[in-house]
């Protein structure tokens, strides 16, 4: 049982954990005392507007768990691009643990080349409605960061994109494993997170030993960080 806040709130979840063979269960957040702020996660769908286009992301809380809502993070990421679109403009972009679909959705409208929005195989059917009921010109991926048998491409990305990736420490070094085997080192890498607990910024800790870390933005009031990172080049 947790005690956590959430911007200002006080709440009770349980939170069953990722287990070496995760299942759908281990994923969901299931949440005992209900919030006004809880109700977005239960709406069926959300619409946003990119580029005076709407994206319209269907989201299933209570069967897809944290990888069929979507969070803050993934706003603020979009925020920024859509003010720094040369960033991705015609780039072979990859984002990790996509669950919705709604980051690569946006990067595409925003100018992107090729898309790829890559999450585990559990979660890929809430992707897949996404970009099809969009029409989006993205290609879902299952790509585990604990299984190195998915994590083959077939070339390198140019952008590699993480929203709200950071949350379990058992797996903070199978995701820094991953960018090691995916990026190379003119690949940028951008990741938005919402530091809830100690541990999350842990994990940018251990990330900056091995990886060249910036933080672009920080937003107080909501403890979110966005970071540009970048491969160590190897030593001589």
């Amino acid at each position: 049982l947790l005690l956590n806040r959430y911007d200002g709130m006080l709440f009770h979840v349980f939170v069953i954990l990722f287990t070496m063979s995760p299942t759908a269960e281990s994923q969901a957040l299931v949440v005992y005392q209900s919030q006004p702020f809880l109700s977005e996660f239960h709406k069926q769908a959300k619409t946003f507007t990119v580029c005076d286009s709407e994206i319209h992301i269907f989201q299933n809380w209570e069967h897809t768990g944290i990888a069929g809502v979507v969070w803050e993070a993934a706003e603020v990421t979009i925020h920024h691009f859509t003010h720094n679109p040369h960033l991705i403009q015609g780039k072979r972009v990859l984002e990790l643990g996509s669950g919705t679909g709604l980051v690569s959705i946006a990067l595409k409208l925003l100018g992107a080349g090729e898309v790829i929005a890559t999450d585990r195989n559990m979660s890929l059917h809430i992707l897949e409605r996404n970009i099809r009921e969009n029409s989006a010109d993205v290609i879902p991926l299952a790509l585990d960061w604990t299984d190195p048998s998915t994590q083959t491409l077939d070339s390198p990305p140019e952008v590699i994109i993480g929203s709200d990736v950071v949350y379990i420490e058992d797996i903070f070094e199978d995701l820094i494993t991953t960018l090691e085997k995916i990026a190379t080192k003119s690949t940028e890498i951008y990741f938005c997170s919402k530091i809830r607990y100690p541990r999350d910024l842990k994990f940018y800790r251990m990330l900056s030993q091995r990886f060249e870390t910036t933080k672009l933005l920080s937003i107080e009031d909501k403890r979110i960080v966005f970071y540009h990172i970048k491969k160590r080049a190897p030593p001589n």
